[in-house]
């Protein structure tokens, strides 16, 4: 009865184990999958897409701002920019625009020297573009309540790429309604100076102020939380099989033994008892006192 007691614990302890194993193994598959899938779907499609862009010197031709009624809401038109539609608009507000918001900044030039060593440029351009925008800001008037006045910056570049080629064309600004934040980007980028600039190096005329991101930071962080999960659920995977495959041979060397030794016991159990008998029969024989024998030897008359 202990030997089946001992049976069934082991039986019970296998099983638990199989149990873990199992459902460890399947979870460590599917974090592993998701992770993976965020790799191939959005991580390494996005280090491709920024390798496809390289780092020149754009110098400033010249600027201008283009103004517009739009029935829309400013914001929706920037949907006409190739860059925001790839990467929208973060990167432009925290490399071109540290503000941050298209409404905070108050236009003034005095600022963007402190972020660019070539400071603000004092050309006639400069000038003409600054009343021009000026006037422009005054015609929001013609447009009726029914209509938006959007205005967005446009800078007109020139650089050359990997293969010596002389590009020209234009980087345009996020649309905004507030036409002083559009004017404080788009003079950070004096007339006659050059600036970083990052092209695309299959369509050399798509040309940008900021970096590309090297990767997606979202999906580079899911990516990191799924596949650290998942390490770890193949630590314990691995901690289970080795339990269960230790529970199992336990098990399966405690149900062989009944098979086996026991008989043998039992026969030389009673081969030992059938001999213990024999040697305690033959000293109580030999314990007998003489005078118990009774003898056909008559008593002799003297």
């Amino acid at each position: 009865m202990h030997s089946n007691i001992k049976n069934n614990l082991l039986d019970e302890k296998c099983r638990r184990n199989k149990v873990f194993l199992i459902i460890s193994c399947l979870m460590f598959v599917l974090f592993m999958a998701v992770g993976l899938g965020f790799s191939f779907n959005d991580l390494v499609p996005s280090i491709v897409k920024a390798r496809s862009y390289s780092r020149s010197e754009c110098q400033v031709v010249n600027k201008h701002i283009e103004t517009g009624c739009f029935d829309e809401d400013c914001y929706r038109y920037n949907s006409q920019i190739w860059w925001y539609r790839i990467w929208g608009d973060s990167f432009f507000f925290k490399y071109v625009s540290p503000s941050g918001d298209n409404g905070d900044s108050d236009g003034s030039s005095s600022d963007s020297s402190s972020l660019y060593d070539n400071g603000n440029s004092t050309s006639s351009n400069d000038t003409s573009t600054s009343s021009s925008s000026s006037s422009s800001s005054s015609s929001s008037s013609g447009c009726n309540i029914l209509n938006n006045y959007c205005v967005h910056g446009i800078s007109n570049v020139t650089y050359i790429d990997r293969y010596g080629n002389n590009i020209s064309t234009s980087i345009s600004g996020l649309w905004s309604s507030d036409e002083s934040w559009v004017r404080h980007y788009t003079y950070r980028y004096s007339v006659g100076y050059t600036f970083a600039c990052y092209y695309n190096n299959d369509q050399p005329t798509e040309v940008m102020w900021f970096p590309p991101p090297y990767y997606n930071n979202g999906t580079l962080t899911l990516v990191v939380i799924f596949d650290s999960l998942g390490f770890i659920l193949l630590a314990i995977t691995i901690v289970y099989a080795v339990k269960y495959y230790r529970s199992k041979r336990l098990l399966e060397a405690s149900n062989q033994l009944p098979l086996y030794l026991p008989i043998n016991n039992i026969i030389e159990e009673e081969e030992e008892e059938e001999t213990l008998l024999d040697d305690d029969n033959e000293d109580e024989e030999d314990d007998i006192p003489s005078q118990y024998y009774q003898t056909n030897d008559t008593p002799s008359l003297q």
